[in-house]
């Protein structure tokens, strides 16, 4: 069997090569092939504690309620809840929330938190304009919203 060549190669192997340079337009190297680089957005500061109240659509039951941000790495926050249910029970739970600023200036906010069998998983989808913070939680059975402003420290 005569195989021919071409510049010194087998010529299967000269046109792989060339119709693989016509499908690609330049070979591969590492950085052509490397994940891409994700860059959080930069987000307005939203460290600090905020005041306001939480109010349940589906019951009707409303009460105080503080969240104190505390800013993680890539546009994320631990935000701690706290407050009043029936105006003497009190709640305290933590939630990681993730913002991300929009072009008019707000930022965004959304997460959730599972809080056991009998309360289930809360999710929340906020949006913060200024030193307002509004958001509507859900959960197995109950949703509301939360209704806070930037307390004077911060």
């Amino acid at each position: 069997m005569i195989h021919k060549t071409l510049l010194g190669l087998p010529a299967v192997a000269v046109v792989f090569a060339a119709s693989l340079w016509l499908i690609v337009g330049q070979p591969l190297n590492a950085a052509d092939t490397a994940p891409p680089t994700i860059v959080a957005q930069p987000v307005i500061d939203l460290t600090g504690t905020w005041d306001g109240q939480w109010s349940s659509r589906s019951t009707g039951h409303k009460g105080p309620m503080t969240a104190t941000f505390c800013r993680l790495d890539n546009g994320q926050y631990s935000v701690t809840f706290t407050g009043k249910f029936c105006a003497l029970i009190p709640f305290r739970y933590r939630a990681v929330l993730v913002a991300q600023q929009n072009p008019d200036g707000s930022v965004r906010l959304h997460g959730s938190k599972n809080l056991g069998l009998l309360f289930g998983t809360f999710r929340f989808q906020g949006t913060v304009t200024g030193n307002q913070f509004h958001a509507n939680y859900s959960s197995k059975s109950d949703t509301g919203t939360f209704r806070m402003t930037r307390s004077g420290g911060r």
